[in-house]
């Protein structure tokens, strides 16, 4: 693992629902090509590594947890808003890969709502990428997924939640 950038600004949302800003090193695991973007915060004279044992605790559990939804849930949807910056034929090997992966690993149904910020754009558009399991809605670039809820009310209009 590695430091790929020393400082990048982010935003979160507080529990009033306003954003604040976020500081965190951005971190490559060469191992299994991952970059943590959220999990190593910047703090004075501290080197990003120190967190390291917090975060691999906080990563087992997560992994454990996603295998028991992979093997109990009868569907599960999986939504990622794509950086603007990377490439659609990138994206959509890397959609088609990951589609691949969850086909041998989730017992249930699953779905992947793709959403791809793009200037090609003016209005949330539905996309065919020919994937069975995937849905790519293309939207327009200036929208911020933090703080535009009419969008994700749109995205998630008869989504629920079955426990």
């Amino acid at each position: 693992m590695e430091k790929i950038h020393s400082y990048k600004p982010g935003y979160v949302l507080d529990d009033q629902g306003a954003t604040t800003g976020s500081h965190s090193h951005f971190i490559k695991d060469h191992k299994y090509n991952v970059i943590s973007v959220h999990d190593f915060p910047i703090v004075n004279g501290q080197p990003w590594m120190y967190n390291y044992l917090s975060f691999k605790r906080t990563i087992k559990q997560r992994v454990q947890r996603l295998y028991e939804w992979f093997n109990t849930s009868s569907s599960i949807l999986f939504i990622r808003w794509s950086v603007i910056d990377i490439d659609e034929d990138q994206l959509k090997k890397e959609t088609a890969e990951l589609e691949t992966i969850l086909s041998t690993y989730v017992k249930g149904n699953f779905n992947i709502l793709m959403i791809y910020p793009t200037d090609k754009v003016g209005q949330l558009t539905e996309v065919d990428w020919g994937m069975k399991h995937v849905c790519v809605i293309y939207v327009p670039i200036q929208i911020n997924p933090i703080t535009d809820n009419e969008t994700w009310d749109y995205l998630l209009n008869g989504v629920s939640i079955e426990k």
